[in-house]
């Protein structure tokens, strides 16, 4: 019984070490409401059963101690299958059609970041922060550059942006882009994207 007790105390003392991602169960709607109350965005991980990359990072990524406070800090975080339940409907409403997506939400319902597929720990940090950062999301991006900014640095990550999630409007992006860059900045390597 000794050692049943110590083993328990043990294991409830290591839980905090082994923290993850909390998803909730929530609707859309109801994860906005949260958000809200809370002063955070909404993350949320567009996934499927069958999808590999997914699989991987809910298993290795998400699970993660650095991973889960980062985001639990920041944000209200929810999951859905879009092939289930409410997924098929965000699907549409968000354009999900490459899996993973993960998507950061603003408080009013729009989308102000994505980004696709299986990435490491560091790399996925960093890619949640660009959407934290008016100079890397994509809202604040398409903002300007729909307000007519072609300023190179904004096109340059906007465009980079948009090629990721394998936008068809990068193309227009890419054009604007190269009417303000010089021949030895097309062909350098920070271009190659």
């Amino acid at each position: 019984m000794k050692k049943f007790v110590l083993l328990f105390i043990y294991v409830f003392l290591m839980l905090p070490v082994f923290a993850q991602t909390n998803f909730q169960e929530l609707s859309l709607e109801k994860a906005l409401e949260k958000a809200k109350g809370e002063g955070k965005m909404v993350f949320i991980d567009c996934y499927t059963s069958w999808c590999g990359p997914c699989k991987i990072m809910a298993k290795e990524i998400l699970l993660l101690k650095e991973v889960g406070d980062f985001l639990n800090e920041r944000f209200v975080c929810v999951k859905y299958d879009m092939e289930k339940g409410e997924g098929p409907e965000l699907g549409k409403r968000f354009n999900v059609n490459v899996y993973p997506t993960f998507l950061i939400i603003e408080q009013d319902g729009s989308i102000r970041h994505r980004f696709i597929g299986n990435t490491k720990e560091k790399v996925f940090i960093k890619r949640v922060k660009e959407g934290l950062d008016e100079n890397t999301a994509l809202k604040p991006l398409a903002t300007k550059y729909n307000a007519g900014n072609r300023e190179k640095d904004l096109l340059f990550q906007y465009a980079k942006n948009l090629i990721d999630l394998k936008d068809p409007s990068a193309s227009n992006v890419v054009k604007d882009l190269f009417n303000v860059t010089t021949d030895k900045e097309k062909t350098s390597e920070e271009y190659w994207f």
